[in-house]
């Protein structure tokens, strides 16, 4: 999986860049064809023009490969061995490492990190199951996975793609977004025990701070929020869900298996702001 999040990172590149050299040409003849020249397939874009019509591009198509290109920069990248998010949005740069995602400013010389300094947190899911029987979560090796819920398309054409990391009955994962990054989990059977459905967070690099329904961490002048969490069973039922700290607690009585909890499925994730 992780040669197929090379190959998307790579070739999201080279289409982007095709297409910006292709607008940015000069109009100019082009020779006709002749018997020794191969075929063209598809729509070809040739000084601002649709190949086979000699009509400009509609506005509905220059509208989609805009949000295209736009889309690209948030698909899952392999850099340096790793599986990383850009997020331009929020100026982050999200990189999976040790077990846990590494939240940093994306441009050491931009200017958010001029405002707010440099910073660099670092999330994990450390363990999962009901109080006194906690169990570790142990989770496995970062993979590109299912797409995600935003439904949008890079400019190859394909979804952009949630990381996630399994483990013994539960599975992480984590999605892109330009209002932030978003987490989840997927349980697919109850946990033994009794009590409230819990996951707990571990966290470097920031200090935690309570406020109201959501989490604020820390990290120099910069603030990362963390909250609205939402949960749902297999029949789509809502279910009861809080944050309390950097534990996310759930009320699964009567929940059919598996439940999925998204502490960020409807506010924005973690988002990097001016200390007011």
């Amino acid at each position: 999986m992780r040669t197929n999040a090379a190959r998307i990172g790579t070739t999201t590149v080279g289409l982007v860049a095709m297409l910006l050299s292709g607008c940015a040409e000069a109009p100019g003849p082009r020779p006709a064809q002749g018997a020794d020249e191969p075929a063209k397939s598809g729509v070809d874009v040739i000084a601002g023009k649709v190949e086979g019509t000699g009509e400009a591009p509609s506005d509905n198509w220059t509208a989609s490969t805009q949000e295209r290109i736009a889309a690209s920069e948030y698909q899952v990248q392999e850099q340096a061995g790793a599986l990383s998010f850009g997020n331009r949005g929020q100026a982050l740069r999200a990189r999976f490492v040790d077990g846990g995602l590494r939240v940093e400013d994306r441009d050491a010389g931009g200017v958010l990190n001029e405002r707010l300094g440099s910073f660099a947190v670092t999330l994990t899911t450390t363990a999962w199951g009901r109080p006194g029987v906690m169990q570790p979560a142990d989770l496995g090796e970062a993979t590109a996975g299912e797409c995600d819920r935003t439904e949008r398309l890079d400019v190859r054409g394909e979804c952009l793609r949630r990381v996630e990391r399994a483990g013994d009955g539960l599975v992480e994962w984590w999605a892109n977004r330009p209002d932030g990054l978003e987490q989840g989990w997927t349980l697919a059977e109850r946990p033994r025990g009794d009590g409230l459905l819990t996951i707990e967070i571990g966290v470097q690099g920031a200090t935690v701070e309570d406020d109201s329904d959501v989490v604020v961490l820390v990290s120099g002048a910069a603030r990362m929020r963390y909250g609205g969490v939402t949960a749902w069973d297999a029949d789509g039922r809502v279910l009861a869900a809080r944050i309390d700290g950097l534990r996310v607690e759930v009320d699964d009585e009567g929940a059919s298996y598996p439940v999925t909890v998204d502490p960020l499925l409807s506010t924005a994730g973690w988002t990097a702001e001016a200390d007011q």
